[in-house]
């Protein structure tokens, strides 16, 4: 199931716009970097010209980096 959903997301990247998904990603960028701004609107851009979950993730991620819990006992 892991091969099919990876053939499945390389599939869709070949087929899409690259430079779309790269200024949708960057606005998404923008507007997490502006404080108090929404960002739904932007996540919907995003998918639209369909950027995966996961670069949009690591663009939020890019803006306020990664979060570790740190485990108290």
């Amino acid at each position: 199931m892991e091969r099919k959903q990876a053939g499945r997301l390389e599939a869709t990247k070949a087929s899409r716009d690259a430079a779309a998904v790269e200024a949708a990603l960057a606005e998404l960028r923008r507007a997490a970097a502006d404080d108090g701004e929404n960002l739904m609107e932007h996540f919907l851009a995003a998918a639209r010209v369909r950027a995966s979950e996961g670069e949009m993730v690591a663009a939020l991620q890019e803006v306020f980096g990664t979060y570790t819990e740190q485990p108290v006992f």
